[in-house]
């Protein structure tokens, strides 16, 4: 049982950290920084560079 949790748990933790790559880096086809704020910008938030590393950084 320990073991099936264990796989379990990696598998969550590595898709969290490809996504959280993707968002902060660009890496796995992912926007990278310069886009990760443009869902929220859209939503009429407005946010500058600093706000966005910090979301992405959050997230990863």
């Amino acid at each position: 049982m320990s073991i099936g949790l264990l796989l379990l748990r990696l598998a969550v933790g590595l898709t969290l950290a490809a996504h959280g790559t993707q968002k902060l880096f660009g890496w796995f086809g992912g926007p990278g920084l310069s886009a990760t704020g443009g869902p929220s910008e859209s939503a009429g938030v407005v946010q500058d560079g600093k706000a966005a590393r910090i979301a992405s950084r959050v997230r990863f």
